[in-house]
């Protein structure tokens, strides 16, 4: 189990400035590169407070995907090679998917990731579970805004872009259905 540690991020951040100053990008863009990974480590750091207060355990491990959250026991796990942004968007998506767990009253998503085994192929349960996915990413940048970590009118962009990365596999994997072919599909 390894613990989120800020100040190995920055130490990383200025050692990654440096390089890349020395590799020979512009001094300008290296220290805007360096600027924003500062604010999101500041932003993670404040994010794990809200996690504790939540009684969310978050883990940094590497984890293929960016991340996840088992609801049950309220463990989140974020991938340790992930740049600082990368690692603040994951964790905002995936304290979304704690914010419908404990505010899905109306059940509107008991069809999605927790639906029964038997479920899991029928292609409305991939409906679900991308809408589902989309709402996480939703309420992730409704926590982040909220919580002030979004300043900048590119930190839409930068997460949304994040999220566009993202769920690529989840449709991908829901229009993979028996009988369907679309275009550039092959056979």
């Amino acid at each position: 189990m390894v613990a989120f540690n800020a100040s190995v991020w920055r130490e990383r951040a200025n050692s990654l400035k440096k390089r890349s100053i020395n590799a020979g990008m512009p001094v300008n863009r290296a220290t805007k590169r360096w600027a924003d990974d500062m604010r999101n480590i500041s932003s993670i750091a404040e994010l794990l407070t809200w996690c504790h207060s939540k009684n969310i355990h978050v883990e940094f491990t590497h984890k293929h995907g960016g991340g996840g959250i088992l609801h049950g026991n309220k463990n989140m796990e974020v991938d340790n090679k992930s740049s600082p942004r990368h690692q603040l968007h994951v964790m905002l998506h995936e304290c979304g998917h704690y914010l419908i767990n404990v505010f899905n009253k109306e059940g509107r998503f008991a069809n999605g990731h927790d639906a029964k085994k038997c479920d899991r192929k029928k292609f409305d349960h991939k409906i679900d579970v991308v809408e589902e996915e989309l709402e996480a990413w939703h309420r992730g940048w409704r926590l982040g805004t909220r919580l002030g970590f979004f300043t900048q009118l590119r930190d839409k962009r930068h997460y949304y872009e994040t999220r566009a990365l993202n769920m690529k596999t989840y449709f991908k994997w829901a229009l993979k259905y028996p009988g369907w072919k679309l275009n550039g599909d092959e056979e």
